[in-house]
């Protein structure tokens, strides 16, 4: 396709490609769950989870081997866990105050009885020195105030005694954390990753949510969840929660943490994500335009951010109605989340922890718009590579190892790594759960998920996987994985789709692509002018080139 240029139209086309450039947005990759297929009354729901301890970082010399695209020196600067030993808190302390209140409160023995347990087990996160002492305090503390202040927006005294022990028991037993039917795994591993390292942040998040119906973050942003304080769910208020539950604590959190990604990625609109009572049908949550009255619920949300507020009906890729198993219409449903990134994930947790967060997610360079920027590169059209610097990446084994093993020097675990369901370990769990084969592994048959790797043993390669999808389906201890796992459903399957239809993919994408950083609207203009079709020219040119060569091993997968 190179031979349709000649050397003087392609150095205009270049001139006029980089005077065309401008800076590269975030891509946009939805996340979602496709695991609502359990019943939450598993025998497994009041067992504790088991732990795997996270042993301090004693290393203090740089990582070994810190890839491209990690800033080595905020890499560093983000060992903010190294603890020191700490004293025994006693009947004085923000502990013991907190346990008298307890029984002041009258709670049944039962619940009392696993209340003081999990008291007991934070101390020993302490003085094993997985947790700060002053994190704990932070979490005794703001659960005192929730339990004991009257709620403005009509939380009762009983629900806010429920938030609270659940606070304690997610920070004694962080994998305790779930999200349940709901599509917020994006949320839900950051959630869980925030109870290991910063729990008092988390405490105090979901005590002025249950008691203000409002909370500001670090960064000055105030979101409103007054709409999502009450329990959307009686499952909401056990504690512990059972199998692949969300709990009213995670509730309260993912309204919070949804809303503070929305004011970023709608800036100008407002768009209010809340959680609605559930029923057996319907999570209730949606995604609402508020500037109108009454709100509407937004059924789709176009790149520009013009929301649709209708059922309309859904086509495949040639535009052809798609119909389900009994060949009636597919149609579209409320939104009920706004598709965050794993980018919004880290930004949300810095606005909560006031912290910078480098190395808190690792992913394969095909993942989360690596791959755009890889042709791009190759292209020559990026210019300087626009990658997060704060999100470390792989695309092979040996250098998974050295992102781990950075990150286990600079004590960051655990970390979120983001994943495709429809291949490994994670796939098979998914037939199982469906309950019959969905065309075996790396057949594609999954979607986007964020899992929190727990911790990684150098010695064995052996990696521990916190799922938020239950705890029948974690990894850990001796089912922990391998480096190979985690390779395998990290990247996209080349294999899914034939080559030739990848490639017009890649090509629409590049147009796409073009049109969005130069302002225009894609349609039959712009294909036509000059600038475009120079555009797409060189796209096709390189793109083929990386089609023929076999020392390209080429992402299959943009948008």
């Amino acid at each position: 396709m190179a031979k349709n240029l000649g050397k003087d139209q392609k150095s205009d086309a270049d001139s006029d490609l980089n005077k065309a450039e401008s800076e590269e947005r975030s891509e946009v990759l939805t996340f979602h769950s496709i695991m609502d297929l359990e019943s939450s009354s598993k025998k497994a729901a009041s067992e504790q989870r088991n732990e795997l301890a996270i042993p301090l970082a004693k290393e203090t010399e740089e990582p070994s081997a810190v890839l491209p695209g990690l800033d080595v020196i905020a890499f560093l600067g983000a060992r903010d866990n190294q603890r020191k030993e700490q004293p025994e808190a006693d009947d004085k302390s923000e502990k013991g105050k907190l346990a008298n209140l307890a029984e002041k409160l009258g709670s049944d023995p039962k619940s009392l009885e696993l209340f003081k347990a999990d008291l007991e087990t934070i101390e020993r996160h302490v003085q094993d020195g997985k947790l700060s002492r002053s994190e704990a305090d932070a979490v005794f503390k703001e659960t005192q105030r929730l339990i004991s202040t009257e709620s403005k927006v009509g939380v009762s005294g009983e629900n806010r005694s429920i938030l609270g022990r659940q606070i304690i028991h997610n920070t004694a037993h962080p994998s305790a954390v779930d999200q349940g039917r709901y599509d917020n795994c994006n949320v839900a591993a950051p959630e869980l990753r925030l109870y290991h390292r910063n729990p008092g942040s988390m405490a105090k998040l979901v005590a002025d949510a249950a008691l203000t119906g409002k909370y500001t973050a670090s960064n000055g942003q105030t979101v409103d969840v007054t709409r999502s304080v009450q329990p959307a769910d009686k499952n909401h208020l056990k504690v512990p929660s059972g199998e692949n539950e969300r709990s009213y604590a995670s509730q309260l959190y993912h309204s919070v943490s949804v809303n503070l990604a929305v004011l970023d990625k709608y800036p100008g609109k407002k768009f209010e994500y809340v959680q609605q009572a559930a029923t057996d049908t319907d999570n209730g949550a949606r995604l609402l335009d508020i500037s109108l009255n009454p709100p509407k619920e937004i059924y789709a949300i176009s790149s520009e951010g013009t929301a649709t507020y209708h059922s309309t009906q859904v086509k495949d890729e040639k535009g052809r109605p798609s119909l389900d198993a009994g060949l009636q219409p597919v149609m579209t449903n409320p939104m009920g989340n706004p598709g965050l990134t794993i980018q919004d994930s880290f930004n949300t947790m810095e606005k909560i922890t006031g912290k910078k967060e480098v190395g808190a997610c690792i992913t394969h360079y095909e993942q989360g718009g690596y791959a755009t920027n890889w042709i791009l590169d190759k292209v020559g059209l990026s210019g300087q590579a626009r990658r997060d610097t704060r999100i470390p990446y792989f695309s092979n084994e040996a250098e998974l190892k050295n992102v781990l093993n950075d990150a286990k020097k600079a004590n960051l675990f655990p970390i979120l790594l983001q994943v495709n369901t429809g291949s490994g370990f994670l796939g098979k769990q998914v037939e199982q759960a469906a309950g019959k084969p969905l065309g075996g592994e790396g057949a594609g048959f999954g979607g986007g998920h964020v899992l929190c790797l727990k911790d990684y043993d150098p010695a064995t390669g052996k990696i521990g996987v916190d799922n938020t999808w239950g705890t029948s389906r974690d990894k850990l201890g001796t089912d922990s994985v391998t480096l190979q796992d985690i390779v395998t459903i990290s990247q996209t399957d080349a294999k899914l789709t034939a080559r030739s239809q990848e490639f017009n993919n890649q090509v629409q994408a590049a147009y796409k692509y073009w049109c969005r950083e130069n302002k225009k609207t894609p349609g039959v203009h712009y294909p036509s002018s000059e600038v475009g079709k120079v555009w797409l020219q060189r796209y096709k040119r390189e793109l083929q080139k990386a089609l023929e060569n076999s020392a390209y091993d080429y992402p299959s997968f943009f948008y």
